[in-house]
């Protein structure tokens, strides 16, 4: 009997479930449209508009649509209505805006009346060209937005390389509102025929300034390489797919250089290095919008432009990437030469809280060339040559070295070259306005710059703690090395990261006993485990982890393939989540085991090639760098060392403090 009842009151429960109302499908937005296929209707009277049948809404922004048709043509404006148009323009892109009653207005960017329509889904659209990712599976979220994080840090990274030297030397971009095609063009039009009207970048990509070479972008990529420094390599699906891996917070800085920029004798910018840094920021901002668009709203992209720790802690438990935004130029604040009088306390304030204002948490003092506020770190080889001409044509002088007092500690040698026989160097050196001749001699190895941090430069520095910014020493002389974390440990402030290897190892203890973060920039993956072994403190004070800095776009180039590597396809995420294939962009397929990282989306194979060459030691260090970072910012903004409670702790009466209202 008591079977029988129990046995109606589950029938009675199941035929209330039954009769409750199906929630209804949640109505379109303007933006929950993006990469629908859908059939176009006139909202008033339902009739069919010509050639608006099946068209793929592929987003150009927020809100905004190229409607590609299955002819692989774009539905435009014209004067007498809808036409089909070869290529995107202005009168292809659409602005939606969602009506009462679910239909819609669609607004060309060219101008002219909207069309008020009805989207109906439909099957059997185009799709639209673009970079596959050849992963399957998501990215794990975390249930709360404040609990501790998992994923790898990139602590030095230029994702707007096209905005410098006046956006004629690097070819491509990281995304375009019409596409990959447009995104990754064929680079004759920056490097002309075969690349031969571009001598400075054959230098740094074949050591040839005549080499001629296949400049096909998208679909071909034939020399998209790991040593290609001027080709785009962070394309936003190259680097969505290293999210996919586990990447969960990067660091991105501007970069720009006004001597180099000079060089280019067709420029579509100034070669201001703030301006140049304003211009990326806006840029970057725009990519943000981008890649919510095609995810279908605000906040819904991969990635989040970050001010704080608590943000980027909350974006990370999301599962996805936080981003901070970092200054690299020689010329900070407009600050360049011996006697810089426009370079004062007062204008350097003024600009630091204007960079602040665009949400700028993190900065070097310098990039290449000693400057009012710091010396630098020098540049060895024979680019040394022409690095120090341009310290003469910004700062007013050559680099000043003597012979290190400490050998431990050093900035990189000066080699003593004179370019005979390289008409190129000849030609750079005499652009930048000097000779080969004319460069100075310089005492015994090893060498550090008689130039350290000046009081503006300490300035600079008390300010950026002040304000809780993190301090990139990265690019500074030893002296001025010393001098900042003098300062920093006076003050006992967090805040350092020393990301890509541009101070001496010998510094970091130092940095890491501060509460910082310290590591090698990028390597093959047996040298950068090799690092990780000899520098890898025993113990530190604070949480520890490991990172890199792939310096892409800082003409830097990527980890190759070296005494061969056991990465196999498919492979996994480290945290299991994701399965990685081959990954395929147009008709090029990149295999890592072959040819290293020959874009960004190839971090997910380095990393895997980390895990089994390193170890699982290794590999938590990496996966703990986000949470060390966001710890080390944390203490900077002013959370104390060990503020939680331990996690079996049990709360008092006498614990709970006073209550003020």
């Amino acid at each position: 009997m008591r079977g029988r009842v129990q046995g109606r009151g589950l029938l009675a429960a199941l035929v209330v479930v039954c009769a409750l109302p199906v929630p209804a499908a949640a109505a379109e937005t303007r933006f929950s449209i993006a990469n629908g296929c859908f059939t176009l209707t006139d909202a008033a009277d339902g009739a069919g508009i010509a050639g608006a049948e099946q068209l793929r809404l592929k987003a150009t922004r927020l809100g905004s649509y190229l409607l590609y048709r299955p002819d692989r043509t774009f539905l435009a404006a014209s004067s007498d209505g809808p036409v089909a148009a070869a290529e995107p323009g202005p009168a292809a892109e659409w602005r939606a805006r969602r009506r009462a009653g679910g239909s819609f207005s669609l607004s060309p960017a060219s101008g002219g009346p909207p069309l008020d329509v009805r989207l109906t889904p439909v099957d059997g659209c185009a799709k639209f060209p673009e970079a596959d990712l050849n992963a399957s599976g998501r990215p794990r979220a975390s249930q709360t937005e404040y609990r501790r994080v998992g994923g790898f840090v990139e602590g030095h990274m230029h994702w707007m390389t096209y905005q410098y030297f006046g956006r004629r030397f690097h070819c491509g971009r990281p995304w375009h509102r019409y596409g990959i095609t447009e995104a990754l063009p064929d680079c004759a039009g920056v490097e002309g025929p075969q690349g031969l009207a571009a001598p400075l970048q054959n230098f740094f990509n074949f050591g040839n300034p005549a080499a001629a070479h296949d400049t096909r972008g998208y679909p071909f990529l034939t020399e998209f390489r790991s040593d290609n420094l001027t080709y785009e390599g962070t394309y936003y699906r190259w680097v969505e797919r290293a999210w996919k891996s586990g990447l969960r917070l990067m660091v991105m800085g501007v970069n720009e250089n006004r001597a180099l920029c000079m060089l280019q004798a067709s420029r579509e910018t100034n070669c201001n290095e703030m301006d140049t840094v304003r211009r990326g920021f806006a840029a970057l901002r725009e990519l943000e919008d981008y890649v919510d668009a095609q995810a279908g709203g605000p906040g819904k992209g991969f990635f989040e432009i970050v001010t704080n720790p608590f943000e980027a802690r909350r974006v990370i438990n999301e599962g996805r990437m936080a981003v901070v935004l970092e200054i690299e130029i020689s010329e900070l604040f407009d600050c360049l030469g011996v006697e810089a009088q426009n370079c004062t306390r007062e204008s350097v304030d003024r600009q630091l809280d204007e960079m602040y204002r665009l949400g700028v948490r993190s900065s070097l003092l310098l990039n290449k060339f000693d400057n009012p506020l710091t010396g630098v770190r020098f540049d060895g080889g024979p680019i040394g040559a022409v690095i120090n001409a341009g310290n003469q044509l910004s700062y007013g002088s050559f680099w000043d070295a003597e012979t290190c007092s400490n050998p431990t500690l050093s900035d990189n040698t000066i080699e003593t070259f004179a370019p005979d026989g390289s008409a190129l160097l000849e030609s750079l050196l005499a652009d930048l306005g000097t000779t080969p001749g004319a460069l100075p001699t310089y005492p015994k190895a090893p060498h550090c710059n008689t130039r350290g941090l000046t009081g503006l430069g300490r300035h600079v520095v008390r300010r950026m703690t002040d304000l809780g910014m993190i301090v990139n020493p990265d690019h500074m002389s030893q002296a001025a090395v010393d001098d900042t974390l003098d300062l920093l440990e006076k003050r006992r402030y967090s805040g350092v990261i020393s990301p890509h290897g541009w101070v001496d190892p010998d510094n970091w203890p130092r940095i890491w006993k501060l509460g910082g973060v310290a590591w090698p920039g990028h390597s093959a993956a047996s040298d950068y485990v090799e690092e990780w072994e000899r520098y890898r403190p025993r113990r530190t004070p604070f949480e520890f982890g490991w990172g890199y800095g792939a310096d892409l776009g800082g003409l830097s180039r990527q980890p190759t393939i070296k005494g061969g590597t056991e990465v196999e396809y498919p492979f996994r995420s480290y945290d299991g989540s994701v399965r990685f294939e081959r990954q395929r962009t147009g008709e090029r397929t990149f295999d890592y085991t072959r040819e290293g990282v020959a874009h960004y989306g190839l971090y997910p194979e380095w990393f895997e090639d980390l895990r089994l060459t390193g170890g699982r030691r290794l590999a938590d260090d990496m996966w703990n760098g986000s949470e060390a970072y966001l710890q080390m910012w944390e203490r900077a903004v002013g959370v104390k060392a060990d503020g939680c409670a331990p996690r079996r702790a049990r709360l008092r009466a006498d614990r709970l403090g006073e209550l003020q209202l």
